[in-house]
């Protein structure tokens, strides 16, 4: 699989869907609701497929981060080149 560029979190995956860079996103079903809702919601309304898995600590496993995480997004390929974003390969 091509390596693609990530951000990692809430407040990283919220902001990168605002400017309209990210792929896809990743939510743990564990996190707290008040915290993921706002990234729920954008996905929703910008049409951005939503991937689930069970705890924070699997998805942060899965992304090779040393921490649980509520969220992760994927960026878009255009974002990879330009080298937009605070992000991590994985």
């Amino acid at each position: 699989m091509k390596a693609k560029e990530i951000v990692v979190g809430a407040r990283q995956v919220r902001r990168a869907l605002l400017k309209d860079e990210v792929e896809s996103v990743w939510i743990a079903k564990n996190a707290n609701y008040h915290i993921i809702k706002g990234i729920i919601e954008l996905c929703e309304s910008k049409g951005i497929k939503i991937k689930q898995v069970e705890k924070m600590s699997k998805l942060g496993k899965m992304f090779e981060i040393d921490v649980n995480a509520t969220s992760v997004a994927i960026l878009k390929t255009q974002q990879i080149l330009e080298g937009g974003g605070d992000s991590a390969n994985y």
